[in-house]
């Protein structure tokens, strides 16, 4: 909740939805409307040569999406 400060010296909070998650022991949040969709037990197919941290592609409903490892991208791990 961020505060804001109306004229009256009143402060009022709002919510800001955010998607919450664990890269080891740490918590992460990415803004809610950033987030398409979550998704577990995925069909991913590896791609050869691909960057280390591209786990592979998958087809979701007809749209080929690649899928990463969020840990390697930011060398968290």
């Amino acid at each position: 909740m961020l505060p804001k400060e109306t004229k009256k010296g009143i402060f009022l909070q709002r919510t800001i939805p955010v998607v919450t998650f664990y890269l080891e022991d740490f918590l992460f949040g990415i803004y809610a409307e950033k987030v398409m969709e979550i998704n577990k037990d995925l069909d991913i197919t590896p791609v050869p040569l691909s960057a280390p941290y591209i786990l592979g592609i998958m087809n979701l409903r007809g749209q080929i999406i690649t899928v990463i490892d969020l840990a390697k991208k930011i060398n968290f791990k």
